[in-house]
């Protein structure tokens, strides 16, 4: 992909500084960088996307093993992505949470700790089963065990803004298994601010050119496979932004959406009424280009609950006796690792 995310995104905040006299903050960059993903033509990369903010929108209450499962009430998160690959794999869309966090200070890589709440930390980490899911302001409505409903860990991920050693905002991008918080919440702990370390991904910066080769670094080795059947990957961290953007139109971050039927309808109902809403913007431009993305996201998922229906029919098939006589054939396809 040619397209410079990081780059971009400066280049957006440091207009937004001199324009609005603004200190920066998480939220105004990942907005940005949102913005930022809506400059790329989507059509020209093989791609369509949707990304949601959720940020104070969506909140999730679950049970908090912390606290003996006493209820917590949390946002799901700050960025919901929803993508059709870029991978050439027929309606393979992906979901994926993010929950953004900013250092504030110039950091020499690699990003060792950054302050966060121990709760939403939880909550991504757990990806608990049964979560209550409230709306407020978003037509969306998530069945309660859109994370628990998937093998893939990249649903749920941290995007962490820091300042690099050139005074650049970059991200550094990190399923919830790579953090540690320093400490449970009690009495002593400050659970809204916990310094939490990033234990595994602090060697793993030098050896990002060869580290896969190396079964003693497997932990720093941002490729997860899920199944060497079917050859299905995630990628599960990496320091730029950059690579996270190529990554996630590439269909290599979150959970395929197949792994669960009631987040396909779910998403089937929500990407209608943008679509109703989009008939009836004024832009003629925008109206026009967002229209064809909203087409193309509701073809494919249309075509994966049509291929759900043909697997049931399919078992019922077997169970009655009848030999279906439709064969899906699932293709492999290869992840790029970081250069």
């Amino acid at each position: 992909m040619s397209f410079n995310m990081k780059d971009c995104l400066n280049n957006k905040l440091k207009q937004k500084i001199n324009k609005n006299n603004k200190t920066l903050g998480e939220v105004e960059i990942f907005r940005t960088m949102s913005d930022c993903f809506k400059d790329i033509d989507s059509l020209n990369v093989e791609s369509a996307f949707i990304i949601k903010e959720t940020h104070q929108k969506i909140n999730a209450t679950y049970k908090s093993p912390a606290l003996a499962r006493a209820k917590i009430t949390k946002e799901i998160a700050d960025l919901m992505t929803i993508v059709i690959c870029n991978n050439k794999i027929k309606n393979c869309i992906r979901i994926s949470f993010m929950q953004a966090k900013w250092t504030g200070k110039k950091n020499a890589v690699p990003l060792k700790s950054f302050k966060g709440d121990y709760f939403q930390w939880e909550l991504l980490h757990e990806r608990p089963n049964d979560i209550e899911i409230s709306n407020s302001g978003e037509a969306i409505h998530l069945p309660k065990n859109v994370f628990s409903k998937t093998s893939y860990k990249s649903i749920s991920n941290f995007g962490v803004f820091y300042k690099d050693i050139y005074g650049e905002i970059d991200m550094l991008y990190a399923i919830p298994e790579l953090i540690s918080p320093t400490c449970i919440p009690d009495s002593k702990c400050k659970w809204e601010k916990t310094f939490i370390p990033l234990h595994y991904l602090a060697p793993c910066y030098l050896l990002e050119n060869d580290f896969c080769s190396d079964p003693l670094h497997i932990l720093c080795c941002p490729i997860r496979n899920i199944s060497s059947a079917q050859n299905h990957k995630e990628i599960i961290y990496t320091h730029d932004i950059n690579k996270y953007a190529e990554y996630m139109l590439d269909g290599f971050i979150g959970s395929p959406v197949t792994e669960n039927k009631l987040l396909i309808e779910s998403l089937i109902l929500y990407v209608n009424q943008l679509k109703k809403h989009t008939e009836e913007e004024q832009d003629p431009e925008n109206k026009k280009a967002d229209l064809k993305v909203l087409e193309v996201l509701l073809g494919s998922l249309d075509g994966l609950r049509a291929d759900n229906k043909s697997e049931t029919d399919r078992n019922e098939s077997k169970c009655s006796g009848i030999v279906p006589t439709m064969i899906i054939n699932i293709t492999n396809h290869k992840v790029k690792t970081e250069e």
